[in-house]
């Protein structure tokens, strides 16, 4: 279920907040399963807010996916990515790194809403990190040009 993707909010700001209190209240009853760093990251006070570090209206500056190996024939693999954006205030950069990655699906569509061509996957709207089914995390991220990861 998605609490607080644009899709799922409305224009209402009292809808929103529900939205988020239901949000906090889901992450706390999934916090025993949630990885420590997941859950400081999805409940830090900045996040949903007008601080500097908040991801609302961020740019994607790069998008890296490695395949880290070790072993004597680097048999071990796993996959890595690793996010950097340019802070809403344009006034620093902010780097997210997502370890052990199990699946990953990059969406953009061709036929866009807002903003005009030119705009890569536009401004970073929302994102929510939830379990799956399997209890693998999961951060969902909702784009202003209607790309989702």
């Amino acid at each position: 279920m998605a609490y607080i993707l644009s899709g799922d909010t409305g224009s209402d700001p009292e809808s929103f907040k529900r939205k988020c209190e239901e949000y906090a209240e889901y992450l706390e009853s999934v916090r025993e399963f949630l990885p420590k760093s997941a859950f400081e990251f999805a409940t830090a006070s900045w996040r949903h807010s007008e601080d500097h570090r908040c991801l609302h209206d961020s740019w994607v500056e790069s998008v890296t996916v490695s395949e880290p190996s070790s072993g004597q024939q680097h048999e071990n693999r796993s996959l890595e990515i690793e996010v950097r954006l340019v802070g809403s205030y344009h006034e620093g950069r902010m780097t997210l790194k997502y370890c052990d990655v199990q699946s990953y699906s990059l969406q953009t569509p061709l036929e866009f809403r807002l903003p005009p061509p030119g705009v890569g996957y536009g401004d970073w709207l929302s994102d929510e990190v939830t379990l799956s089914e399997r209890k693998f995390v999961l951060d969902e991220i909702e784009f202003s040009r209607g790309s989702r990861w």
